[in-house]
């Protein structure tokens, strides 16, 4: 853990990391999951090797058409609590296509979690330029984008064993639907990161920036007082630097 804190610049970033890099796992653990139980699908549902390709595709094509809507949808709230019912309906759709009835009803389902999944690219991308300095932003995508290579592989070996292990497919996805609950958890605890970068962290940080909701926003002002009695309002900016750096009034 130590490594990895320095590799990532402090705990409070390396636990940003892992919360995103985990979210962004839960679609290609999903592929996996497919990919990992695909000669059971086609012995269940009577489909050959094209349908599941299709199952694969299906969430890839509507996950690029639900990315720009979404994206803008990102832009106007919280992206914390966006993560959050995303990972909580991932959850849900996947245990619903464990009690899939038959192949068009678990196409379907590969729908829903397409739209879902849509979510989590822009949403990430947006936590990361105001968790992170810019000259960093590289650097940090890559520690959390290698959560889909890890994803996939989870999604293999934790699909393909519940699958083997109870002797039906419908054990894959029920087995990837409970940890997902853990990553809701996860996300709440997160910390929404005022828009505009002042609630950067630079390397070192060892605590999580205050949410914003808390702060007030970078554009609430808030009266403050001077010299000559008077008061104005002081811009959010500042505010917030004052407030973190502990300077006493006087």
């Amino acid at each position: 853990m130590n490594r990895l804190n320095d590799l990532v610049g402090g705990p409070a970033r390396r636990k940003v990391v892992l919360v995103l890099a985990t979210v962004l796992g839960l679609e290609s653990a999903d592929l996996g999951a497919v990919s990992a139980t695909a000669s059971q699908l086609q012995a269940a549902f009577h489909v050959g090797k094209t349908d599941i390709g299709l199952l694969l595709a299906i969430t890839q094509l509507v996950g690029a058409a639900c990315t720009l809507p979404f994206g803008v949808l990102v832009d106007r709230i919280r992206r914390t609590r966006l993560l959050t019912a995303v990972a909580g309906l991932w959850a849900v759709a996947m245990g619903i296509s464990g009690v899939a009835p038959s192949f068009l009803f678990l196409l379907l389902t590969r729908l829903f979690l397409g739209a879902v999944t849509a979510v989590a690219y822009p949403a990430i991308a947006s936590l990361i330029g105001d968790y992170f300095p810019p000259a960093e932003r590289g650097q940090i995508y890559g520690f959390v984008a290698s959560g889909e290579l890890i994803g996939a592989g989870f999604g293999i070996v934790v699909a393909g064993g519940a699958a083997s292990a109870f002797a039906t497919w419908r054990a894959a996805f029920f087995a990837l639907a409970l940890p997902s609950l853990a990553i809701v958890w996860l996300i709440r605890r997160l910390p929404e990161p005022t828009r505009g970068g002042t609630s950067r962290m630079p390397p070192g940080t060892q605590e999580l920036p205050e949410d914003s909701a808390r702060a007030g926003g970078p554009h609430q002002p808030t009266p403050t007082s001077h010299s000559d009695g008077q008061t104005r309002d002081e811009p959010g900016l500042a505010r917030q630097v004052v407030r973190r750096s502990h300077v006493a009034p006087q």
